[in-house]
């Protein structure tokens, strides 16, 4: 009788087991499908950033209103995963994998930064590092056109630290990551930034391009100009908000009066927009204030 209570529940712990992996197995295939689809979808909003909804712009014009999106690695496949195989794919060249461990792996938690290079090791190499900078370069690539869904340039803020971007300058709050992607052909700066990898950030494009949407409601605005180069311009932090949508900020860059614009947005050079929190509006102000 106990040896019969002993394979009961021996059968009973593997059965649970059994239910525990099929589980796992099932949720973890829908969370790389759900990661993957995200990135599917940022991807081609980087590439065709006119189908994204339009807004009416203080001044009268359209512009595009960029959804942010994660830009965070695709989990290994769950053959991969039963191999031992747990690098995820999806990072950019110029972006580095943050150092995960095995539970990371089985719950799909992969995040990426910046990469800033290493300086020479000298405890590393034979060779002496102050002989590298005098080592035979490579010959010169022929030009290869930036590839869209790429980041050209990415950063990582700091307190007091101005980032450059499209001639302008401005600070954001410390930490923050921007990745930075450029049109191939209309040369259109585009920028996520994100307080971090995994949660959504805002959007900067320089110009903005679009088209279309009404029915939209500014709640509040506020403006102040800088001059650059000699040029005046103006800044203003607003907060909008459409039906079936939830509140936004926006952070417009222009010239004070209607002008000629490369875009056809009277003068508006570049706009920042992102969903209304806490840490969005605290980034966003900052930015706004800033700006020169």
């Amino acid at each position: 009788m106990n040896r019969k209570n002993i394979y009961i529940g021996i059968g009973a712990i593997i059965l649970l087991a059994l239910v525990a992996m099929g589980a796992w197995a099932v949720w973890y295939t829908h969370h790389r499908a759900t990661i993957a689809d995200a990135r599917e979808k940022c991807d081609y909003q980087l590439t065709h950033p006119e189908t994204a909804p339009k807004m009416r712009a203080p001044d009268g014009t359209m512009v595009s209103v960029m959804t942010p999106c994660l830009l965070v690695p695709i989990p290994p496949s769950l053959g991969d995963i039963l191999r031992g195989r747990t690098a995820p794919s999806g990072v950019p060249k110029n972006m580095t994998l943050q150092p995960y461990t095995f539970w990371d792996a089985l719950l799909g938690h992969y995040a990426e930064s910046p990469y800033v290079g290493s300086p020479c090791d000298q405890s590393a190499t034979t060779t002496d590092c102050s002989t590298l900078s005098s080592l035979p370069q490579p010959e010169p690539q022929p030009y290869v056109p930036p590839n869209p869904v790429q980041p050209v340039e990415t950063w990582v803020s700091a307190t007091g630290t101005p980032i450059s971007l499209a001639g302008f300058s401005f600070e954001l709050p410390a930490g923050w990551h921007g990745a930075v992607y450029k049109d191939a052909y209309l040369q259109n700066l585009h920028a996520l930034v994100q307080s971090d990898p995994n949660e959504p950030g805002f959007t900067i494009d320089c110009p903005p391009a679009g088209k279309g949407l009404e029915a939209a409601t500014r709640l509040s605005s506020e403006a102040r100009s800088f001059t650059t180069d000699g040029t005046d311009y103006s800044a203003a932090f607003e907060k909008w908000t459409a039906p079936g949508n939830d509140p936004w900020y926006f952070v417009w860059v222009r010239m004070p009066q209607s002008g000629d614009s490369s875009n056809g947005s009277s003068g508006t050079y570049c706009l920042a927009q992102g969903t209304a929190t806490p840490d969005i509006e605290k980034a966003m102000r900052t930015m706004y204030e800033s700006w020169k």
